[in-house]
């Protein structure tokens, strides 16, 4: 069964992948190309996107459960919409099977992999209160207003890096507020394309205490 879904896929028959798909079928990703996808209303809509973007799979049966109706997976996946530094696209996929139909797909992206997806979006200004810039030098700057941004006249900046899903700023000997090497490290929930909201957050640097506490969420800046 889910060979011949992923099968279908990569011959981009829709309407073979769309007839082994149930009726209420759900689709679930996590942090592929820089988002958290719902839960869909039907796997279909995602089904589409993929056949659109030309998407081969290539999949391992990991382990089959609950008398097959959850089978695990590694997938493989390449398709037009995947950055050629990066792919193939490794995850670890559940699929839910009933009565020769699949009822749920939930993807998982390779750690390594979501990271550098998120490194590559996140890169420009972000809106959060103040300001915020992440170069794609691994350095950033928080900036009071945006008259500030745009002239770089930062209080605090330094340095940045992204490792299994936590995003950790090293502030430099510039900064007004914090003391060189403090930290502010925190994982991060995706909203949409243009904004995510900070999950967890710890940090050594006093001024900025209540990210452990406060919901914090990122916009990105379209316009300087």
């Amino acid at each position: 069964m889910v060979e011949r879904f992923a099968a279908a896929v990569s011959a981009g028959d829709l309407s073979v992948a769309y007839a082994l798909l149930s009726q209420g079928a759900v689709w679930s990703e996590r942090d592929l190309f820089w988002r958290v996808a719902p839960t869909q209303p039907h796997a279909g809509e995602r089904l589409r996107e993929l056949i659109a973007a030309d998407a081969r799979i290539e999949l391992e049966v990991d382990a089959v459960l609950g008398d097959g109706t959850m089978v695990i997976v590694s997938e493989r996946l390449w398709s037009d919409d995947v950055p050629d530094d990066l792919a193939p696209l490794r995850s670890t996929t559940l699929y839910l099977v009933e009565q020769g139909l699949v009822q749920g797909i939930t993807r998982v992206l390779s750690a390594e992999q979501r990271d550098a997806l998120f490194a590559e979006a996140m890169v420009g200004p972000w809106r959060c209160g103040a300001f915020t810039r992440f170069d794609a030098d691994g350095t950033y700057g928080r900036y009071l207003s945006l008259e500030y941004l745009r002239s770089g006249r930062s209080y605090d900046s330094g340095t940045y890096a992204i490792e299994a899903g936590v995003i950790t700023t090293v502030s430099g000997d510039g900064s007004e507020v914090c003391e060189a090497g403090q930290l502010i490290r925190f994982s991060w929930d995706v909203i949409d394309a243009d904004t995510f909201a900070v999950a967890t957050g710890e940090t050594d640097c006093p001024h900025f205490a209540r990210i452990a506490h406060m919901p914090i969420t990122f916009r990105r800046l379209h316009e300087e």
